[in-house]
């Protein structure tokens, strides 16, 4: 699986409608909302504002922003899948030429607008992540840090007191020998479900 790497953006013309797909890497549904409106303001004009986003393999939501039920939202959620990618939002924004395309012709526009854009993003793999609780004693503390560091664990949070909380995530295939390593140190870890 895959996500956009970097924000980034195409744009194609048909029967003088203009379509700019625009696609950003995104870590939640809040995010998504965020970046929708703001390519909303930078587009007042526009006629519509399609999109779709996907986070992991199975959330996803779709909108056709008044076009014909299934013209937008679907095609623009379809090229998100036939790449593969995850993590992200594509935004098609269309300025109407005064032709209509009809159904078969906005369903096109707006899986080749995406599909444009795909093509020329830069795109990074996802690796899977397993995010953990880790409990160690103040002393443990760097054993702890050092550890993690090696795995390339990201921390999240941590409370530092007599009894140490962390949460970091890792990546999946580190994540069994992290804790193997850590309980060799009497460093209690625990994976989030």
């Amino acid at each position: 699986m895959n996500r956009i790497k970097a924000p980034h953006s195409a744009e194609i013309s048909i029967k003088n409608s203009k379509f700019i797909a625009y696609l950003f890497p995104i870590a939640g549904v809040t995010e998504a909302e965020t970046l929708l409106a703001q390519v909303k303001r930078e587009h007042p004009k526009a006629r519509h504002w399609c999109y779709a986003y996907r986070l992991g393999a199975e959330e996803y939501r779709c909108n056709d922003d008044g076009e014909p039920s299934g013209t937008a939202g679907l095609p623009i959620y379809q090229q998100l899948l036939s790449f593969d990618v995850s993590d992200s939002l594509a935004v098609v924004v269309r300025y109407f030429g005064g032709i209509l395309l009809g159904t078969g012709g906005l369903i096109k526009a707006y899986k080749e607008s995406t599909r444009a854009a795909l093509q020329t993003a830069e795109l990074e793999a996802l690796i899977p992540q397993i995010i953990f609780r880790a409990t160690a004693d103040y002393a443990q503390m760097s054993t702890l840090y050092n550890y993690c560091q090696r795995a390339g664990a990201q921390i999240l949070e941590q409370e530092v007191d007599w009894q140490c909380r962390l949460r970091a995530s890792v990546a999946q295939e580190q994540f069994t020998q992290l804790q193997s390593l850590l309980a060799q140190h009497q460093i209690q870890v625990q994976a989030e479900e």
